[in-house]
């Protein structure tokens, strides 16, 4: 079997922590602000029909997809950063 991870390394491979506040910079604020992770599903590009929301949330739970297009998080502005 595989040796226990530790807990924040699980979330954060496989994009399990929607909800968590993180302190990053935003585009449209120009600053580090308070950030809110959110999931793939909620990404504009991929929240129009159902069958892309469905896409977003296996993105979710695939291996490293969050390590390689980045976390997405919502800006207290509205803005979605990855």
């Amino acid at each position: 079997m595989l040796p226990d991870l530790p807990e924040k390394i699980v979330k954060y491979v496989f994009n399990l922590d929607a909800g968590e506040h993180l302190d990053r910079y935003c585009r449209k604020c120009d600053d580090i602000t308070d950030q809110v992770a959110i999931s793939f599903s909620e990404l504009p590009e991929l929240r129009d029909n159902e069958l892309e929301r469905f896409a977003g949330r296996l993105l979710d739970i695939i291996p490293l997809a969050p390590v390689f297009g980045g976390k997405p998080t919502a800006c207290r502005c509205g803005t979605v950063n990855r």
